[in-house]
């Protein structure tokens, strides 16, 4: 009998040790696969690298369509998590951001909640509200154009805030402080190194009046930029009116990765973008990225920018931006909210028509 009741226990507790045993095969299992699971996630994040004329998303040359999203650091987590799943599910590739962008709602003001203030130093807060911001687009797989403005940070040029709200063309030609812009500049690069689903734009339009920069003030930046971050991808965008041959040949010269081009829309030749967008590539062989072409509206409709895209791509472009009013002020409302029905319709549909257009490749060497 005691014989009996040992043996029983011994079969209990080897029952008990099998049990324990199994419960450590289950949760090392569990644990490879959720490890897996993270690992595949992580691997999903975008990694944004350029072959020639195109860029090229994890290995894959893409053409890549964005959206602009300029007050993206004034959304909500909420808000981004939304608009961002809205983006990804409809066929968008990235968002446009500003980390240095107008309150929209008080445009004789220079914000206060700037990533960069008026020494050139960085906001912690805003800085963490910025990596935040790129890394929920990675989350998404979603590239980000960080699109940097000076003159937007009151102090660090000599625009003036009660000349804010005037006529551009009333104001002389503005000029940055280089001294501290350089260091911000610099420092924001050093800060966003580990994100490699981001492009700089190292200036917005800086052929523009209140957005000035001399070329060897671009190529100063483009060199801080560089040193913090060699592999770090970089555009300097030019305004409009020079034609596509004059952006490209300043692209070239300056040693850019990007040629980044905001088309005239006086008028706005959406139904000439491909052959625009040759002019360009024959003088560069630089990936070309449209940022900034019409706003929709009463003048053009849904179909009038399926053209301009298609075109772009027709005509061998690398990116286009849908540039929209609505991802201005993201304060209180997310962009799925903001879009009008034409705009929304666009981005419901764009997708499948694009797809199907055969990418143009054609340039010269340079």
């Amino acid at each position: 009998m005691v014989r009996d009741n040992k043996t029983l226990v011994a079969r209990r507790v080897s029952g008990l040790a099998g049990c324990a045993y199994w419960r450590d095969v289950l949760r090392v299992i569990a644990f490879g696969v959720c490890g897996i699971a993270a690992m595949a996630a992580e691997a999903e994040r975008p990694v944004l690298t350029i072959s020639d004329d195109r860029f090229v998303v994890n290995g894959e040359p893409r053409f890549l369509v964005f959206v602009a999203y300029f007050d993206a650091l004034r959304a909500s987590a909420e808000t981004l998590e939304a608009d961002f799943n809205f983006l990804r599910a409809v066929g968008v590739d990235g968002i446009r951001i500003f980390p240095n962008w107008w309150n929209w709602a008080n445009m004789r003001q220079f914000p206060e909640d700037t990533v960069v203030d008026g020494n050139g130093e960085l906001r912690p807060d805003r800085l963490s509200k910025l990596v935040e911001v790129v890394e929920t687009a990675g989350k998404h797989a979603l590239v980000v154009d960080v699109s940097l403005a000076y003159e937007t940070v009151g102090g660090l040029s000599t625009l003036r805030e009660e000349d804010l709200g005037k006529s551009q063309g009333a104001l002389p030609v503005i000029h940055v402080d280089m001294r501290k812009h350089e260091k911000a500049v610099a420092s924001l690069a050093r800060h966003l190194q580990s994100h490699r689903h981001i492009f700089i734009d190292i200036q917005n339009e800086f052929n523009g009046r209140i957005t000035h920069l001399e070329q060897e003030e671009v190529a100063r930046l483009r060199d801080a930029i560089k040193k913090a971050d060699p592999d770090r991808l970089v555009t300097a965008s030019l305004a409009n009116e020079i034609g596509p041959e004059a952006v490209a040949r300043v692209s070239n010269e300056l040693g850019l990765d990007v040629v980044g081009w905001h088309e005239s829309r006086n008028p706005w030749r959406y139904d000439a973008m491909d052959e625009l967008t040759r002019q360009a590539k024959a003088v560069t062989r630089k990936p070309i990225y449209l940022g900034e072409p019409a706003y929709m509206g009463d003048e053009y409709s849904v179909e009038n920018f399926i053209t301009a895209v298609s075109k772009a791509k027709q005509g061998g472009a690398a990116a286009w931006t849908f540039h929209t009013q609505s991802g201005f002020d993201l304060s209180r409302q997310p962009l799925t909210a903001l879009l009008t029905k034409d705009e929304k319709a666009f981005l419901e549909s764009f997708k499948s028509r694009v797809d199907k257009v055969a990418w143009g490749r054609a340039g010269a060497d340079a």
